[in-house]
């Protein structure tokens, strides 16, 4: 169900473009940490690309921050080694982006769709 209206949490999910899989984001959240996890260092981000090729794709540790502000969605490139792109555009690092349904969002060479669950 699509709901209407500023959000307060992150809802929605992504789509991987090569297979169709849907990732769904953790409920709840103001924000969350997209990446790969390391086990041997004890790290999983919040939305893990691993499973999804992230690693083979160049996905960095922690790549990029997804956030909600004034109700909307917005995206940070975190510094990552392969580059964040939405819509073929390169992030600036520390930047924050809006962030909308539809949105292809590039990390390293993994692409995903944003859904988001508020338009």
């Amino acid at each position: 169900m699509v709901q209407k209206g500023p959000a307060s949490t992150l809802g929605g999910h992504f789509v991987v473009q090569d297979t169709q899989q849907s990732i769904l984001l953790p409920p709840g959240r103001t924000e969350l940490i997209l990446g790969r996890s390391d086990p041997a260092d004890e790290y999983f981000p919040d939305v893990d690309l691993t499973l999804y090729g992230g690693e083979d794709a160049g996905v960095s540790r922690r790549h990029a921050r997804l956030s909600i502000e004034e109700g909307k969605p917005y995206i940070e490139d975190l510094n990552s080694t392969n580059f964040t792109f939405m819509n073929q555009q390169t992030l600036l690092p520390g930047k924050h982006y809006s962030l909308h349904s539809g949105d292809v969002i590039q990390l390293g060479r993994l692409s995903l769709i944003f859904v988001s669950e508020y338009e």
